[in-house]
């Protein structure tokens, strides 16, 4: 079994207005304004597919999420990021995943033999009002956050690789609850 990591990042490929939860099954392809490492994911899955039915290899590609935990950036960094900055972005919805929850999930995936599929690891889609408003608490500052015309605006300077900032979408886990059975309570 061949097990890619791959990233929740290559649905930036996707219209977040005609497809408002990005699910597994959504094709994806190329498109102006995508950055190189998106390209790369993009890329590197297809080639991952092509080269196991080659070889005649089973593969398992997994994307996860925005992954939480002790030490991760979008945890612990946002909140050192808080404390010079407190700012955040309202109206968004970002998917979260415990490292633990994250090594469970792939853990079970394997251990159940699931092959041949593209997998979303992820668990809680929360707004980002809550996700920065939580990490500004944590850092003991007071939140702000930023106009709706200034997101708007900043929603078209965001890089692809952070989509999920620049968009409203939900990212869809229900597969891999599926397929684990892997219940997470964060």
């Amino acid at each position: 079994l061949f097990v890619y990591f791959s990233s929740q990042v290559v649905y930036a490929a996707l219209d977040p207005v005609q497809q408002p939860v990005q699910g597994e099954d959504a094709e994806l392809v190329d498109r102006p304004g995508l950055d190189n490492y998106t390209r790369l994911k993009l890329i590197e899955e297809e080639r991952v597919i092509a080269a196991c039915k080659e070889k005649g290899i089973d593969y398992l590609i997994v994307r996860p999420t925005v992954v939480m935990g002790p030490n991760m950036q979008w945890s612990s960094g946002i909140v050192a990021a808080m404390r010079m900055a407190p700012f955040g972005l309202k109206g968004r919805t970002i998917n979260l995943i415990h490292v633990e929850d994250l090594s469970h999930q792939l853990l079970a995936l394997i251990e159940r033999g699931v092959r041949n599929e593209v997998v979303n690891l992820g668990d809680l889609d929360v707004s980002s009002d809550d996700y920065f408003r939580h990490a500004a608490r944590l850092a003991h500052r007071p939140i702000f956050f930023a106009p709706n015309w200034l997101s708007g605006a900043a929603g078209r300077a965001i890089p692809s690789t952070l989509w999920f900032l620049a968009h409203n979408v939900q990212v869809a886990s229900d597969k891999v609850r599926r397929l684990t059975g892997v219940k997470t309570n964060r």
